[in-house]
């Protein structure tokens, strides 16, 4: 990775931001062991997913959800991260409610 190579080069690296949230949870695979093992803190944001994870979605219709998701570059890959997670509205719609 590009975090790696930084602190193979001698970079004194602090810290790093990424994108993490429920329906993003890339980082868990192998970036937070390597962030606790060179001490760097992770900085993360898009925790609610552009919104996604807010109660402002709860009861939508999908096509409405998608598009108010399209308003942006951000929120549009919030809206990708939602599908890779799952495709079925009903079951992101039971998640809403529990959160």
């Amino acid at each position: 990775t590009n975090l790696d190579l930084l602190v193979k080069d001698g970079m004194a690296v602090e810290a790093n931001q990424v994108q993490y949230s429920l329906l993003d949870r890339r980082p868990e695979v192998k970036l937070l062991a390597y962030s606790r093992q060179q001490k760097i803190k992770l900085l993360v944001f898009g925790v609610v997913a552009g919104g996604l994870l807010s109660e402002s979605f709860i009861g939508l219709r999908q096509a409405e959800a998608k598009a108010r998701t399209s308003d942006s570059v951000s929120r549009r890959m919030y809206w990708s991260s939602l599908q890779r997670w799952t495709r079925d509205w009903a079951v992101f719609q039971e998640l809403l409610l529990v959160l």
